[in-house]
């Protein structure tokens, strides 16, 4: 079954994206977010403002990633009889479209 292996490594290829952008919001929220609500000093808040823009940056370019764009156009082709897979699916494709439509330095 040719289309089930494909369907395999597409799988993969949106796992391993997904967890690179739990990981990119996670520091995103630990080095920005909290550092910033309980100890940032007014001082450092350009600093702070150029980090915050940088992991933006990095997001925008995984959301737009052509391998992942061609991975979940295959996965939306393919019949799931998982509703949660269909979903993620579905609402990758939208994050994707919306990140695509913005250019990197307005999402910085």
């Amino acid at each position: 079954m040719a289309g089930t292996g494909n369907s395999d490594a597409a799988w993969a290829l949106v796992d391993e994206w997904m967890g690179t952008l739990r990981d990119l919001a996670g520091v995103s929220q630990l080095a920005v977010g909290w550092d910033q609500e309980t100890l940032m000093p007014a001082s450092a808040a350009p600093g702070r403002a150029h980090l915050a823009g940088t992991l933006a940056a990095l997001e925008h370019r995984e959301l737009v990633r052509p391998d992942v764009g061609d991975a979940l156009a295959a996965l939306a082709e393919v019949e799931h009889d998982d509703p949660d897979r269909r979903a993620i699916v579905r609402w990758a494709l939208r994050d994707r479209a919306r990140a695509a439509a913005v250019p990197e330095d307005l999402a910085r």
